[in-house]
């Protein structure tokens, strides 16, 4: 029994799916009938001997299926998915798409150019993967030759897959199995859908995650925290600040927030703030949570010391240059965190008269609006799990906004665009419209988007971040 990555890369402009195990399969299946053929052809003029009319039709029979056999070949599949693969190439490096794969390709381009090798293209796809299901064939040599399974096997095994799927799973999985027909044998190819309920355990409640062929057990509580987040079982928002209390409270933001918000006085409540607090959810166990430490706190980053941004303005358009204009650590409350996050990158990017007369100011070569969405948008999703700064870097040609945590498991950067959204932090975004200009409708982004076209979004899986990048003029 062997596992074999099945994965289906999704070509989207061309329509081409591409598995390579099926490609393989065909080819061996391909050449096994091929040596079957002749075997069968030399029976049969053996068998008929002196019979001319049988042989004439047993060679006529077997030439259409030779003929057949070929045209379906992995050789020619190979050429088709080769010659298309290499026309979406060209397209996506042509047409500047703005998705990952697209991305990839392009660094491709720069080194290799239209010279690029097929294998280079695949691994690129194969790093981009789209089919979340996973499968598991059986019926394979670790040689990648057929072993073959007989009827009874698939039988027994069948109900094998079932009894690991229901009995040994919390919750039980669904998985669906194709069996396969070769020459020397059968082949069963076990698929497993991605679930909704994540993160599956095994009976033991162990969590498992795939790493290369093999398999390991979760154990960091880092990693446990984010599987639980993308699966809105936690939030990290909700998580109690150590050594945080009633003290650490800005009185008069927080009074004067409540008064403008609910038209009564703090004081006439009848409760003590605390208590107040924690029915607002921002407290529990007369300590603060990451919401009512980063929206209330005096100084949240006594207690919170990474949520803060650190701004850079550089010369050139590398961040590896050693002079800058200038840098900052920006902290304090959220909405003290915007404001001077807005402030310094009006300070370090152009403003143009446009149409207006000498005696204005100016205004900014890239409109307000797309600064607050896209800072506001990093302040509320970012991932809190994540001890990281969010990083605001003004080059010469772009600025980047770069926040801690990808996009949640079930969005993509096209939904983001399009106006789909997922709250990771409940709680702050609940109050994040009362002090920041933002509504929690996903329009954000098209906002900022509209007013400046050329924004790019990068959800990078890898390093763990997400990154919007908008160019200069």
């Amino acid at each position: 029994m062997v596992r074999v990555p099945l994965s289906s890369e999704t070509f989207s402009e061309t329509g081409l799916q591409l598995s390579v195990l099926r490609l393989v399969d065909i080819q061996q299946y391909h050449f096994t009938s091929l040596q079957a053929l002749d075997h069968y052809e030399t029976r049969q003029l053996q068998l008929h001997t002196g019979n001319a009319a049988m042989i004439r039709n047993v060679r006529l029979v077997l030439r259409t299926i030779r003929l057949e056999l070929e045209r379906h070949s992995s050789l020619s599949a190979l050429a088709m998915c080769e010659a298309r693969v290499r026309l979406d190439y060209q397209k996506r490096c042509r047409k500047r798409f703005k998705d990952a794969v697209s991305r990839a390709l392009r660094d491709l381009y720069q080194v290799r150019g239209r010279q690029v090798r097929w294998d280079d293209l695949l691994d690129v796809w194969k790093s981009h993967q789209l089919d979340p299901a996973s499968r598991l064939v059986i019926g394979v040599n670790d040689d990648g030759s057929l072993a073959g399974l007989t009827p009874d096997d698939i039988g027994r095994l069948n109900q094998l897959v079932s009894n690991a799927a229901t009995e040994h799973m919390r919750p039980p999985i669904a998985p669906v199995t194709q069996n396969m027909s070769y020459p020397d044998g059968m082949v069963m190819v076990v698929t497993v859908p991605e679930g909704i309920s994540k993160p599956y355990m095994d009976k033991n409640l162990h969590v498992f995650v795939k790493s290369g062929a093999d398999k390991r057990k979760v154990i960091a509580r880092e990693e446990l925290q984010r599987m639980f987040q993308s699966a809105a079982l936690v939030h990290a928002d909700e998580i109690p600040v150590r050594n945080s209390s009633i003290a650490d409270v800005d009185q008069g933001f927080f009074s004067s927030f409540f008064e403008r918000e609910f038209g009564e006085s703090v004081a006439d409540q009848g409760i003590s703030c605390a208590r107040l607090m924690e029915n607002m959810n921002l407290m529990r166990d007369g300590q603060l949570n990451i919401s009512g430490a980063l929206l209330f706190a005096n100084r949240p980053q006594i207690r919170l010391p990474v949520y803060i941004i650190k701004a850079v303005a550089f010369p050139g358009n590398d961040i590896a240059d050693e002079h800058y204009i200038d840098s900052r650590d920006i902290s304090g409350k959220l909405s003290d965190i915007f404001r001077e996050a807005m402030s310094f990158v009006l300070a370090n990017i152009r403003h143009v008269q446009n149409d207006q007369s000498f005696n204005s100011t100016g205004v900014p070569e890239i409109a307000r609006i797309v600064f607050e969405e896209l800072i506001t948008n990093a302040l509320i999703h970012r991932d809190y799990f994540i001890s990281a700064p969010v990083r605001l870097l003004v080059f010469a040609d772009r600025i980047e906004i770069i926040s801690p945590g990808v996009l949640p498991d079930n969005l993509t950067v096209e939904n983001v665009i399009m106006g789909n959204s997922n709250i990771r932090n409940p709680i702050l975004a609940s109050f994040a419209s009362k002090v920041l200009p933002y509504r929690g409708l996903g329009s954000g982004i098209r906002r900022a988007l509209k007013a400046h076209p050329d924004i790019e979004f990068i959800d990078d899986r890898v390093g763990n971040t997400f990154t919007v990048i908008i160019a200069r003029t």
